[in-house]
């Protein structure tokens, strides 16, 4: 749970790994305000990739792959699924001015 300056408060699930492997995420009862935030951690931190969704577009990821893969028994999608949202800290829920 986290909380913004003006009391607003959203879900964020992180993931995160050191190599280019799929995303493994368990689908989850749609939720008020989740997000996800998927990390590549680098070699360095400047290397650090980012990727910021909200739950109803991991979602869309999810059902893609399974349709992709419909044999995969895992659930998740792969590494470059996300790409569209590397970096998109705008759609997090802002901190407003009181």
């Amino acid at each position: 749970m986290v909380g913004t300056q003006n009391g607003d408060q959203f879900w964020i699930d992180v993931k995160g790994f050191s190599t280019n492997n799929a995303w493994l995420i368990t689908p989850k009862q749609v939720k008020l305000n989740l997000f996800y935030i998927l990390v590549r951690v680098g070699g360095t931190k400047d290397q650090d990739i980012f990727f910021i969704l909200r739950q109803s577009e991991t979602n869309k990821l999810l059902e893609k792959s399974k349709l992709a893969h419909p044999t995969d028994p895992t659930s998740g999608f792969g590494f470059r699924y996300p790409e569209q949202f590397e970096n998109k800290w705008d759609i997090l829920p802002p901190a407003r001015e009181g």
